[in-house]
């Protein structure tokens, strides 16, 4: 079956992906303007976490949500969106994520731009980071090895996160 052009128009674009809303994304020329919370909301609400190695669907927006709840209140809205360059970028595992350096580059490049539009501490903050360490441990121990997790749909949570982030976007952003 033949396609039309005008149905592949930007499909092999170079350098760039489309997202859920049609904002394209050019990683050689990142501007804030290409991001937005829905696109965030929406790819992270499908993106699995451990490479899809879980058994089930265990996604980064549910882990973002589960973050966001261990952090102070100062520092929720950093925590909901830590892994926000990951709706872009995908979820690279951290055990091969260090032998691809133009690619860390590229994420905390990507991530200072996301932290500047949404107001987010940048770097991410250290007790944002103990708590994405403690819930990786808390999800491995209860979710992978005792399989004591009941999935959410993604549009469920795809919601929850868009609810938070309306929740947490007027408050104080801001984390020492």
């Amino acid at each position: 079956m033949e396609q039309s052009k005008s149905m592949v128009d930007n499909l092999y674009t170079t350098n760039s992906i489309r997202t859920y809303t049609g904002i394209y994304v050019d990683f050689m020329n990142l501007q804030p303007e290409m991001f937005c919370i829905e696109d965030i909301a929406s790819s992270l609400s499908f993106i699995v976490r451990f490479t899809g190695h879980a058994g089930c669907l265990l996604t980064v927006a549910q882990h973002s949500l589960e973050v966001c709840d261990i952090v102070p209140n100062n520092c929720k809205l950093t925590a909901l969106l830590h892994d926000a360059t990951e709706a872009y970028m995908n979820d690279l595992a951290g055990s091969v994520k260090h032998l691809f350096p133009k690619y860390v580059e590229k994420e905390k490049e990507m991530y200072a731009i996301i932290a500047q539009k949404f107001g987010l501490i940048n770097p991410i903050p250290g007790i944002v980071r103990k708590a994405d360490k403690l819930n990786l441990e808390y999800q491995w121990d209860n979710y992978i090895l005792r399989h004591d997790i009941h999935p959410t749909p993604s549009k469920v949570v795809e919601q929850k996160f868009l609810n938070e982030f309306e929740r947490l976007n007027n408050k104080n952003k801001f984390c020492s």
